[in-house]
């Protein structure tokens, strides 16, 4: 499977939006592309699970090999960043900037910090780095992934262009925000992958957002992910078997039996209630290729997660199948 190299995550809190950023991360590192993680609204997770602090502003090396970086993207330096390149005159980024009720303000009516925060994504893809050699310079980053934040104020960032572009018209918020509209409707540059968890909270949560996408003329997801399925089970050969157990007078069936007859029948609802959810995230995002990935046990660290996760996503993206759906 060919993605671009800005990849954007949503979903709700707590579906495992971070292990989905970096376990892309570790697999797109392993091919030896250069490989950063974006994390936004001041998170800072990557930096505790694999040691060393705090990555900040400025971003590390996560793994000493040049290949997995991470930045946190605090939506004050971004801002700080822009208006200082901007207007270059730092007396007067404090007095309106640094003004606290003057920024509460204008993140309500303009969504800046939303805004800034984008374009410090697209200005991240353009970046290049001269080469140590003399030659010509590359770009810095073969593949940036980009954790947003949870949906709501996720799908705040996502549509902060196209409502600062309707807004101002001209000037350089206008111009910032029609450059990161260009990337964001570029299938070759840019993709959104949508996250969900295997319950039906965080799955609505995932088709409702699914949905105010096309409504609002936003960029659709390229990718569903439906995660916390229970391992593959040989659902085929359980059905049958548990049919011509049900027939048979409970009341007379060894306990041990009756034991695992109730079990199947239970392991059964699970994997149709599952199937449910990934069927509504479908309909909702036909067009989306669907990865299916199983839980994580409470018993691994975060690193281990992203690790396991690595390794099933490997096979999605050098099969462009495996136990994805993308060829249906």
């Amino acid at each position: 499977m060919q993605l671009p190299r800005v990849l954007l995550v949503i979903g709700k809190g707590g579906v495992g939006r971070s292990t989905l950023c970096a376990a892309l991360g570790e697999v797109f590192a392993a091919r030896g592309e250069r490989t950063l993680l974006l994390e936004t609204a001041d998170a800072e997770v990557f930096g505790g699970w694999y040691g060393g602090g705090p990555v900040g502003y400025k971003g590390r090396d996560l793994k000493g090999d040049d290949l997995l970086h991470a930045i946190s993207l605090s939506p004050g330096e971004a801002i700080r960043e822009y208006l200082m390149r901007q207007v270059r005159f730092r007396l007067l980024y404090r007095m309106v900037f640094g003004n606290r009720p003057m920024r509460s303000f204008l993140d309500a009516v303009l969504g800046l910090s939303d805004l800034i925060t984008m374009g410090k994504v697209a200005d991240l893809e353009r970046e290049t780095r001269s080469d140590p050699a003399g030659g010509t310079a590359t770009l810095a980053w073969d593949r940036i992934i980009v954790d947003m934040p949870a949906t709501g104020h996720g799908m705040s960032m996502l549509g902060a262009p196209w409502a600062m572009a309707e807004l101002t018209r001209v000037g350089p918020l206008h111009r910032n925000a029609v450059w990161v509209q260009e990337l964001l409707d570029d299938p070759q540059r840019s993709a959104l992958i949508v996250a969900g968890w295997a319950e039906d909270l965080p799955v609505t949560e995932a088709v409702e957002s699914i949905n105010k996408m096309g409504k609002e003329g936003l960029p659709r997801p390229r990718i569903t992910v439906l995660a916390g399925l229970p391992e593959p089970a040989l659902d085929a050969d359980l059905r049958p078997s548990l049919e011509v157990l049900s027939k048979l007078d409970e009341e007379r069936m060894p306990a041990g039996l009756r034991d695992a007859v109730q079990a199947m029948g239970g392991r059964l609802e699970l994997l149709d209630r599952c199937q449910s959810f990934v069927k509504r995230l479908a309909d909702a995002a036909p067009d989306a290729d669907s990865w299916q990935l199983p839980r994580t046990g409470p018993e691994l660290s975060p690193i281990e997660r992203v690790d396991k996760l690595a390794g099933l996503l490997g096979q999605f993206l050098a099969t462009g199948d495996a136990d994805s759906e993308s060829e249906q």
